[in-house]
Parts: structure tokens; C-alpha cells; sequence
């Protein structure tokens, strides 16, 4: 991805960060990978607004998870975050709402998807049905985990 696809991204006003190191993370190419800038610009361009909770700055370090680094926050491979019900940040989609499952249903579908984690609330049997295959329960805290793979894989 370019430059300044990662910078349409972090300002298309549907992306939203906690903290200002996760927009520092998308914006650097030697942070997060192509392959997570694409998956974040399609939710967006699919009308999604997303507040970000992680992305690697932020995160603790996870690559111990997967041997190639893939899939984890630390490697640049990965954000959490949570859907918005609108351009105002903490306006949380309610993680028992068909609303919340049809956004399982397009991360499914995004380009470089490798994996999809739910925390907390989000961690219900039908959520985790929406998300499709390689759906995973992770921990207590709300958060939705978008994991990348390599555009060759």
C-alpha cells in the first residue's frame, strides 16, 4: 500500500484510534503491514466506522503466537478494534445485535483475513459462528482482532 493509501485510510473520518500511536502505526510501512492497511480500508469502504483499540504500538508483544509472526499485533500483521454504529467515537455496536454479526460476516470476507478474534462481550457462539473459520475466543477485554496473512498466501 502506499503512502497515501494508508493516509486515506487514517483519514477517511470512519477510523478512529484510542491513542495517537495507532495512527502512527498505520502510517509507517515499517510498523504494520500492507496486507492489515488493506483489510482496514475495506471495512471502511464497506461503510463501516471502526474505533481501533490496538495495533502494534500499543499491543503487548504477541509474536510468540505464531512462529512467522503472522497474524500478530507485534509483527505489524494485525489491529484490534470495534465496530461504531456512526462517525462518533465510543458509539459501540452492541456485540448481540444482528448489526455486530453481518460486521463479523464482511471481516470474513475482507482481503488477507487470516484470522478473527473475540473478546469480552463479543465473545457469544453466534458471533463467533458470524466470524466464519478461523474464529478464535480471545481473553475478557472487548475488542474485535483482525489477523493479516501475506498477500502470497
Amino acid at each position: 500500500m502506499s503512502i497515501e493509501a494508508r493516509q486515506a485510510l487514517v483519514d477517511s473520518g470512519r477510523l478512529f484510534f484510542q491513542r495517537d500511536s495507532q495512527r502512527a502505526d498505520l502510517l509507517d510501512p515499517n510498523v504494520t503491514r500492507t496486507e492489515l492497511i488493506a483489510l482496514l480500508s475495506y471495512l471502511v469502504d464497506k461503510g463501516h466506522h471502526l474505533e481501533l483499540t490496538a495495533v502494534k504500538s500499543d499491543h503487548h508483544d504477541d509474536s510468540d503466537l505464531a512462529p512467522s509472526g503472522v497474524g500478530t499485533h507485534w509483527c505489524g500483521w494485525a489491529a484490534d478494534f470495534w465496530p461504531l454504529t456512526g462517525p462518533k467515537p465510543g458509539a459501540y455496536v452492541d456485540a448481540v445485535t444482528q448489526t455486530f454479526r453481518d460486521f463479523l460476516g464482511d471481516l470474513a470476507g475482507a482481503p488477507y483475513r487470516l484470522q478473527t478474534g473475540l473478546g469480552g462481550s463479543a465473545n457469544l457462539p453466534e458471533n463467533l459462528a458470524a466470524a466464519g473459520d478461523a474464529s478464535f475466543s480471545d481473553g475478557d477485554e472487548d475488542h474485535v482482532h483482525g489477523g493479516t496473512h501475506p498477500v502470497a498466501a
